[in-house]
């Protein structure tokens, strides 16, 4: 058994012959001894056109001149000796710090009914899924100076990993609406059959009661392995899905009074169960990866959001303009590595 390997595309005439039991000639035995290999070849590499004629013993006979090989590979067509691509470590996440889940969640303008048999009116959609996030990226040509594309990238290094993720917490800070929307020029109405009365500005809203902050543990494995070739341009949601612990039922939202017709609202932007009632969705944060043209690779964290705006005892509640969550603030959304060791990516070669 045997294979033909080459760096050329050209027809070959292979042809073999075998030792000859009738007859002592030792010049047919050695005709008969031999595999001869002969063609035109093209090299694919620069067009270049030649003949080739190759011979190889199969006794043990010491070859004559004419069974030498009667071409050699020019030394600049011979493949490059392999390169050896070296593990890459980087910190993507310093111990004991916090960082940013950005977010930004529009209620547009509407006037909208309560949900029966609700008994309040939630001005965000209850259906939607929010999401916060944070995101890390990775210049892919500072790996290796052969490095100047994704497929490149991908069919040197075969796995990345994420390693010290085991001590993560999502934290959200008391529900001051200021902290969360920073345009509250919007005019608010409610009424019994449609929004027709004024409960003012929403920016001139007063604090009524306090709510109490957001910490939960998130769950991701320690070390989280992806492959790099199933990773695309297109953002993509990993496995395993980590999820929060939930948190004991408790008065977490603000409460304010209208400017106008002591209107009641709450507001609330949720990171983790809460309460029973809770869908467990709530609980969900995901390990996210995605190249960009300019050869990197982003990771991020996202977390699962509920946002809560909600009007009480009315049938109908309603907005002049946009209501606009927007948050890039670490100190208001983040998430965080309590750890005493940094978040590490290391990315290993073929």
């Amino acid at each position: 058994m045997f294979s033909i390997q080459a760096l050329y595309k050209g027809n070959f005439e292979i042809i073999f012959y075998a030792d000859n039991p009738y007859t002592n000639n030792e010049e047919d035995y050695l005709r008969l001894s031999v595999w001869s290999f002969r063609g035109k070849t093209k090299s694919v590499l620069n067009n270049y056109l030649r003949d080739m004629t190759t011979n190889y013993k199969t006794s043990f006979l010491l070859p004559h001149d004419y069974e030498i090989p009667t071409f050699n590979y020019p030394q600049y067509v011979l493949p490059p000796i392999p390169y050896n691509y070296q593990p890459y470590t980087k910190d993507i996440w310093y111990a004991n710090t916090i960082q940013p889940l950005k977010t930004k969640i529009t209620a547009p303008a509407q006037c909208k009914a309560k949900n029966t048999p609700g008994y309040y009116v939630n001005i965000f959609d209850d259906t939607a899924e929010y999401t916060g996030y944070y995101e890390t990226e990775i210049d892919l040509r500072q790996i290796d100076p052969t490095i100047q594309s994704i497929e490149k990238f991908k069919s040197a290094y075969k796995t990345i990993e994420i390693s010290n993720l085991g001590n993560l917490q999502v934290e959200c800070w008391q529900a001051n609406i200021e902290n969360f929307i920073p345009n509250r020029n919007v005019d608010l109405s409610y009424g019994a059959n449609g929004c027709f009365a004024s409960w003012g500005s929403l920016s001139n809203i007063t604090l009524q009661k306090e709510g109490i902050s957001q910490t939960d543990n998130v769950n991701f494995p320690n070390t989280f392995t992806i492959d790099t070739k199933k990773i695309t341009n297109d953002i993509q949601t990993f496995e395993p899905i980590a999820y929060t612990n939930g948190l004991p039922s408790g008065d977490y939202p603000n409460r304010y009074i209208t400017e106008k017709n002591q209107g009641q609202l709450i507001f609330l932007l949720q990171i983790t169960k809460l309460s029973d009632n809770d869908d467990n969705k709530i609980k969900e944060t995901y390990l996210q990866a995605y190249y960009t043209n300019d050869v990197k690779l982003k990771i991020r964290f996202k977390k699962v959001l509920i946002a809560n705006l909600s009007a009480f005892r009315t049938n109908y509640f309603g907005n002049d303009k946009d209501i606009t969550i927007d948050v890039s603030n670490p100190n208001v959304l983040g998430i965080r590595n309590k750890s005493d060791n940094p978040v590490k990516i290391t990315i290993k070669p073929r």
